[in-house]
């Protein structure tokens, strides 16, 4: 049986909230419920190392950043989020400000369209220049889990290129000479403050989201993918997902996937039912949210918040007693113990416990229910699903993106959507340097 705690990741600890990548502000809405570990568990069970991979050109970014990186002894996180930025600004100059999923950043850079010549990247390196949730945080898995750098080294700064990183970055790049000099020395210059014609259309073409990875590179990420540690895993959702794409009617879990090991199945399975467990939690937070915005002082009682929740509770009963009827918990117990919490007797005991989880849109002060740091009176619509933060973030945003939607079973992990988007995103840049 695969073990997703073998690749539990080592996250920077940030709050984030749905969609927030490129347009959050200072405070952002995070619901985690400390469910964090058994989020990371579940999402690696079903489709391993992915991370928040989706489309392949984010990987690019990051082997630039840490090649130059150690080139230049620049910290390999800025040079990497200031080239994502650098990509995305020539998105954005090719087609006027348009929204895409694959462009970050759209509310800053679109300030920046205009403009003849991108920042020198003593600015463009900055912390506020770009996003909190640059894509280059979904690839921390992924450059690891891939073997695209070398192993025993948990974060970002601290990776150095494999061999097999360096081939794909080589296979990325080749050909592409800018100022007559090859990419990376290109960009290397650029970080240096020697070179300021980043601006250059060959530059774009390469580093744009919008654009394909060349076909030998394509063909080397697909081969990194399909083999290693959960290559197995990884080929068996792609071939589910390449069958579902075709189908009318949503996935069901009723039956095991012909394309699916048992094990891994069940692990699928019971991840859904966690998830849609969590969403109905969220749900009975966003209820006592809205029930406590018109009141006076803004303040409820416990049995008041309660009473405002009755429907959502029941509906979080229901989930939970779902999950624990499997009578296995892939996560080590962490989901298990959580569903234990919804099914307590009383309703006002399920909603102090979700309150006191929370701590940012609610908190608990004695018997009263407050706003917590991240509420937001004026606002009417619900919070959604938010996943935990670093690649969950990016990874769930993606697929809350994705253009071309699965019939896929409600509660299913986010990365079974990313691994198809990724899968036609290579299938594309093939099909593109074929003769």
């Amino acid at each position: 049986m695969y073990n997703a705690r073998q690749s539990e990741d080592v996250l920077p600890t940030i709050t984030w909230g749905s969609l927030v990548r490129g347009d959050a502000g200072d405070q952002r809405r995070t619901r985690g419920l400390g469910l964090g570990a058994a989020v990371r568990i579940f999402n690696d069970l079903a489709v391993p190392g992915l991370g928040g991979l989706w489309f392949a050109k984010p990987l690019l970014w990051s082997l630039l950043g840490l090649e130059i990186g150690a080139q230049t002894g620049k910290p390999a996180i800025r040079v990497a989020n200031a080239i994502e930025a650098l990509g995305c600004w020539h998105a954005l100059k090719a087609t006027g400000g348009e929204r895409d999923p694959r462009i970050g950043g759209r509310t800053k850079l679109s300030k920046l369209i205009d403009l003849d010549k991108f920042p020198d990247y003593s600015q463009a390196s900055r912390r506020d220049f770009y996003v909190t949730v640059p894509m280059r945080q979904g690839m921390v898995q992924p450059l690891r889990e891939l073997g695209l750098v070398a192993p025993g080294v948990q974060r970002f700064n601290a990776y150095s290129l494999s061999e097999a990183g360096k081939t794909l970055l080589d296979a990325a790049c080749v050909g592409v000479k800018p100022g007559n000099v090859e990419l990376p020395t290109f960009l290397e210059r650029w970080v240096q403050g020697a070179e300021k014609k980043v601006h250059l259309d060959s530059v774009g073409g390469h580093l744009s989201p919008l654009t394909l990875l060349p076909a030998p590179a394509a063909h080397l990420l697909r081969e990194r993918l399909l083999s290693g540690q959960g290559g197995p895993r990884r080929r068996a959702v792609r071939e589910w997902v390449r069958r579902l794409a075709n189908a009318r009617t949503p996935a069901s879990w009723a039956t095991r996937l012909a394309e699916l090991a048992e094990d891994h199945w069940f692990d699928l399975r019971e991840g859904a039912r966690f998830f849609r467990l969590r969403d109905a939690a969220l749900r009975v937070l966003d209820g006592v949210e809205g029930a406590l915005r018109p009141t006076k002082g803004l303040s409820l009682t416990e049995t008041e918040a309660a009473a405002a929740v009755t429907a959502p509770v029941g509906e979080l009963r229901a989930r939970a007693a779902e999950f624990e009827g499997a009578g296995r918990d892939p996560s080590g117990g962490l989901a298990a113990g959580f569903a234990r919490r919804c099914l307590a007797k009383r309703d006002v005991d399920v909603v102090t416990a979700l309150v006191e989880l929370d701590g940012r849109g609610l908190r608990r002060v004695g018997a009263m229910v407050r706003p917590g740091p991240a509420f937001d009176r004026s606002r009417t619509d619900t919070i959604g699903a938010n996943a935990d933060g670093g690649e969950e973030a990016a990874g769930a945003d993606a697929a809350a993106g994705a253009k071309e939607r699965l019939p896929l079973s409600p509660g299913t992990s986010y990365r079974v959507q990313n691994l198809f988007s990724l899968d036609a995103d290579l299938d594309a840049a093939i099909a593109a340097g074929a003769p």
